[in-house]
């Protein structure tokens, strides 16, 4: 049986920030799928050089039935993809996880919890971009997110 048909439980989620609480669970702080850019500053030219990037938190989580935990190395990656299909590695390569039971939890859920943060992206188009998560090359699930444009205050 092939590790996807194992497959139980997989998301991406963008939010603005995450807490790290006492217990080392994390907590997501303003789930937003609306990020927002200064009216007249995205430009498809624009690089991490010339122009501010927006910054978000990614949390992604892969989940396997217990079956799949036979101790083997799995590749988590993840890709922008904005409007125009450019595509863009978000991690600069893959995380690599291993597939094993929880001593206390053997019958649970194994596989990739992932935070990435901060994750700056580039304003160079508005409109839908998708983060797309794979496990070992192939697609796991996706969620999309709008870059928009702002008025910025006067001050």
């Amino acid at each position: 049986m092939a590790l996807l048909d194992h497959l139980v439980n997989a998301f991406v989620l963008t939010c603005e920030k995450v807490l790290f609480e006492k217990d080392d669970v994390i907590s997501l702080i303003r789930l937003v799928d609306v990020f927002y850019a200064p009216r007249g500053k995205v430009q498809p030219t624009n690089t991490v050089e010339n122009c501010p990037a927006i910054g978000m938190a990614v949390v992604a989580a892969v989940k396997f039935d217990p079956t799949a935990a036979d101790g083997t190395k799995h590749q988590f990656s993840l890709k922008l993809v904005r409007p125009s299909g450019e595509e863009k590695d978000i991690l600069q390569g893959p995380a690599e996880f291993e597939l094993t039971t929880s001593p206390k939890h053997p019958m649970a859920p194994v596989g990739f919890n992932g935070l990435f943060s901060p994750v700056m992206v580039v304003p160079k188009q508005l409109g839908q971009h998708r983060l797309i998560a794979f496990i070992d090359g192939q697609e796991v699930c996706q969620t999309i997110f709008t870059l928009a444009e702002v008025e910025e205050p006067k001050l």
